[in-house]
């Protein structure tokens, strides 16, 4: 799998391992093609202003998928090392290392979902607004963004993001899709756990748990009844890598359908 996310502008050169840079990139480099397209055609400069905030949108929050999905790899091991080697028994710095490491996965992994949800929001802004014509901006379906109000911005959740791509595209498998991750069991655990850890530590206050050798294995802890292992991350990382690695992959195919 080519893991390498390279764009031009900005200069962007960096290995995501385990993510499908592919689609990713494709994505990008047609929304680009569209957008210079969009630029030749002599626009109205307020509209040609208006395509480029949501291409900017949608182009920071791709970029996003890839950098939240990486530093999220990279706590999700550094937390299974420190298990590993402590079981749970641990206190001082390797407490405060092991909650940094648990709080930057559930955090970053998220946010990696979340960027996933907002591009998708601005990608069908660009998609379904008018470009022959001056039209009433913001698009109807889309009236969250615009750049007249960050207050509205803040309202582009996931939630927001499936209503409206089923609306717009009902019988797109991407609707389906998006629609299912935000049903799924694991979304749901890893929202709980993210609010949790956003609001308290999780690895102080624990209970141990041992094996037949009377060694710690696993830790309960009391923030929200989190049973910590060495796999917990592992286990929910492998699903973050499946979905979002489909969700690019029908992103990229969605976009070639609507923009030929």
């Amino acid at each position: 799998m080519d893991n390498r996310l390279q764009l031009p502008d900005p200069d962007i050169a960096i290995e995501i391992p385990d993510l499908a840079v592919v689609p990713l990139r494709n994505s990008i480099l047609k929304m680009q093609s569209f957008s210079s397209i969009l630029a030749q055609q002599r626009l109205a400069p307020e509209l040609w202003e208006w395509r480029r905030f949501e291409y900017q949108h949608f182009y920071s929050a791709w970029v996003g998928i890839a950098f939240r999905f990486r530093a999220c790899a990279e706590h999700s091991q550094a937390f299974s090392v420190l298990f590993e080697r402590s079981r749970g028994d641990t206190n001082g710095l390797e407490l405060y290392q092991e909650d940094e490491a648990i709080y930057g996965f559930f955090v970053k992994g998220l946010s990696a979902l979340e960027c996933f949800y907002y591009g998708l929001y601005a990608l069908g802004a660009l998609i379904c607004t008018p470009t022959d014509r001056l039209s009433v901006l913001p698009h109807p379906e889309f009236p969250l963004l615009t750049p007249f109000d960050d207050k509205r911005l803040k309202l582009i959740v996931p939630k927001v993001t499936k209503e409206v791509i089923a609306r717009c595209f009902p019988n797109s498998s991407l609707s389906v899709m998006i629609d299912l991750i935000l049903k799924s069991a694991e979304y749901s655990s890893w929202s709980d756990i993210r609010n949790i850890l956003a609001h308290r530590i999780g690895t102080v206050g624990r209970s141990m748990q041992m094996d037949l050798h009377n060694r710690p294995f696993a830790v309960r802890s009391w923030a929200g009844n989190i049973l910590f292992t060495a796999d917990l991350t592992s286990s929910y990382y492998a699903w973050l890598c499946q979905t979002l690695n489909a969700g690019l992959v029908a992103v990229d195919a969605f976009v070639t359908e609507h923009l030929n």
